[in-house]
Formats: C-alpha cells, structure tokens, sequence
C-alpha cells in the first residue's frame, strides 16, 4: 500500500473503494473493510448519482462514508 521496502509505517492508511451496488463493488467494499481491520486502515466509499427533476435538469451528486474499524 504505497510503502517502500525498509519504510516502516506509521499512520493508519486510507482506502477509497467506488461503490455502485453492483456485486463487483460490494466483494471490493467487503475486501477493503477486512483489509482495514487488520491494519488500521480507513475505509471511504464514494458513490456519486444523477438526479432528475420534473423541469428535465439534471445534475450530479456524490457522497463519501468513511470508516475506521475498531482495534480488537
């Protein structure tokens, strides 16, 4: 995870995973959450959708959910 070989670590990382509720980015949500327990990790899931209104406009949103798993 962007470490050089005889560097050691010493914060927690961050993970960002793109989630659009397909079962792709649900087993990389799972993956990334399990990863992050065992090394202190944050996860941030990012998702971003349109939005329509009556007039025909659209325009675009998104949101990002972060989380850190609690040390055993």
């Amino acid at each position: 995870m962007g470490e050089v070989a005889g560097e050691e670590r010493t914060a927690p990382g961050r993970i960002v995973v793109g989630v659009d509720g397909s079962e792709s980015s649900k087993h990389a949500l799972r993956w990334a959450a399990r990863l992050a327990a065992a090394d202190g990790s944050r996860v941030e899931a990012v998702t971003a959708w349109d939005h329509r209104s009556p007039s025909t406009r659209r325009w675009t949103s998104a949101g990002v959910l972060t989380w850190t798993p609690t040390p055993c």
